[in-house]
């Protein structure tokens, strides 16, 4: 179980929205060169496993506690890279989590405000305090393994279809159910049918157009690359541009599913399996969707 201080660490990392008053820049795509440098330790940012980052995605956070503010002035020193501790219900931590850069700072009297991206995923050993009481970490990256060629582009057409049929199905079922009312013969859609037609707001290749262009950015002071170069592979452990897209894909669809769907999905260390274990996920809403159109329609 997590110490109260662990837990005091995590309410003080929630996200928050807030106009700052100073902006510092950190270096982008710095976690590549942190790694190849041989370190093997990492300051840790408390969450809950629910708010776990996959691959591509950002996050705001607004820190308050000394602990945090201290943990990433260190981080800023060194290549500004943090992890996510990722904390389950239980209490229990996660073994793999995933490795942040933090692409801008904004200070205030009233705390830091951080933006931060998730670019790889990292294996988490002897976790401990350190001295300023924020907790850091032993670490070596955690990759997929080596794809074989040919690459699976039949299982990426079948996961783009599920997830397209998914996206349709969640419109219409919106605009069913947009409205209605609990009085009279329909009752008004339930909590779950609103959060599983609301997963699929956002087409696919929307989400991995935004993700990749996260990925592709080197700062406000550095035009973007315009293919997740040799930085972007050695984060993902591989070795060419179209093993890259393919990994980075397998996050962009698992990023609809459920928290703990997520949390397999980045702790899985094949891109194929994830692939497969989100087209049986996504065949499921899939029919879960059509049913809850097919009532809707009565």
């Amino acid at each position: 179980m997590p110490s109260m201080r662990l837990l005091g660490l995590l309410a003080s990392a929630r996200a928050l929205s807030l106009e700052p008053s100073l902006t510092l820049h950190s270096p982008l795509m710095s976690a590549a060169k942190y790694i190849s440098s041989g370190h093997d330790e990492l300051g840790l940012l408390p969450f809950n496993l629910r708010e776990a980052m996959l691959i591509g995605e950002t996050k705001q956070v607004h820190l308050k506690d000394p602990r945090l503010v201290a943990l990433f002035e260190k981080a800023l020193d060194h290549e500004g890279c943090v992890g996510q501790l990722l904390v389950t219900d239980s209490g229990s931590l996660a073994s793999v989590s995933s490795l942040l850069e933090i692409t801008e700072v904004r200070t205030r009297d009233a705390g830091m405000w951080a933006d931060l991206r998730a670019v790889g995923r990292v294996r988490i050993h002897d976790v401990s305090q350190t001295e300023d009481e924020y907790v850091n970490a032993h670490i070596c990256l955690h990759t997929d393994a080596r794809l074989e060629q040919p690459l699976p582009m039949a299982l990426v057409e079948g996961v783009q279809e599920t997830y397209s049929s998914c996206h349709r199905l969640a419109r219409r079922l919106r605009e069913k159910t947009r409205g209605r009312s609990t009085e009279g013969l329909f009752e008004a859609p339930s909590d779950s049918q609103v959060a599983v037609a609301n997963q699929f707001e956002v087409e696919l290749e929307s989400i991995v157009k935004q993700r990749r262009e996260v990925m592709c950015e080197r700062g406000l002071d550095a035009s973007p690359v315009d293919y997740l170069d040799d930085d972007v592979q050695a984060l993902l452990g591989v070795s060419n541009e179209e093993a890259a897209e393919l990994q980075l894909f397998s996050f962009c669809a698992a990023s609809c599913l459920g928290a703990h769907e997520r949390a397999h999905a980045l702790t899985a260390a094949d891109t194929v399996e994830r692939l497969k274990f989100t087209t049986a996920i996504l065949r499921e809403k899939e029919a879960r969707l059509a049913a809850q159109l097919a009532l809707a329609g009565l």
